[in-house]
């Protein structure tokens, strides 16, 4: 089984007209619901052991503020291929990852997460900032997961509001 977190960064700050989009920081909120989602994502038991992300300023502060609240810490990479990623790209990124890696977080930007999510399930969901869903998957194979569409299931979708 093949465990799939998808995450959209936490809210970025708009403070700072000199700063190019891929280095916007978090503003407060982001900051406070970033934790937040590490805190739900414990309480569930979804510790990812491997998390991709963008290397935008704002998805790295999402990961590391989200990975302060879990009782253990994943392999990170971050990515400039994520930053604004497209399905393709996301698809790379995935596909060769070791069978024996069963959990995995993305987080990066919308419209790409979106999409993906529609592409691998067959539902539609708004990304709003630091939503996450979890998705699975029966596959073996990382490249046979995400090369299949519509044979993910989508296991729970939540916002920072909602919890």
């Amino acid at each position: 089984m093949k465990e799939l977190i998808l995450m959209r960064h936490a809210k970025s700050s708009w403070d700072f007209h000199n700063l190019t989009d891929h280095e916007r920081p978090l503003n407060k909120r982001g900051k406070s619901d970033a934790k937040k989602m590490g805190d739900h994502l414990l309480s569930l038991n979804m510790q990812p052991q491997l998390i991709l992300s963008s290397d935008s300023k704002r998805t790295q502060e999402t990961v590391y503020l989200l990975c302060s609240k879990l009782s253990r810490r994943p392999l990170i990479f971050f990515l400039p291929s994520l930053y604004h990623a497209s399905l393709g790209a996301i698809q790379e990124a995935i596909e060769f990852i070791h069978p024996h890696t069963d959990r995995i977080m993305l987080v990066g930007h919308n419209p790409g997460w979106s999409e993906t999510h529609h592409w691998l399930t067959g539902i539609p969901v708004e990304f709003k900032t630091a939503t996450v869903s979890i998705l699975n998957n029966s596959a073996h194979t990382w490249q046979e997961a995400i090369q299949s569409p519509g044979t993910w299931s989508q296991q729970h979708v939540f916002h920072p509001k909602e919890i």
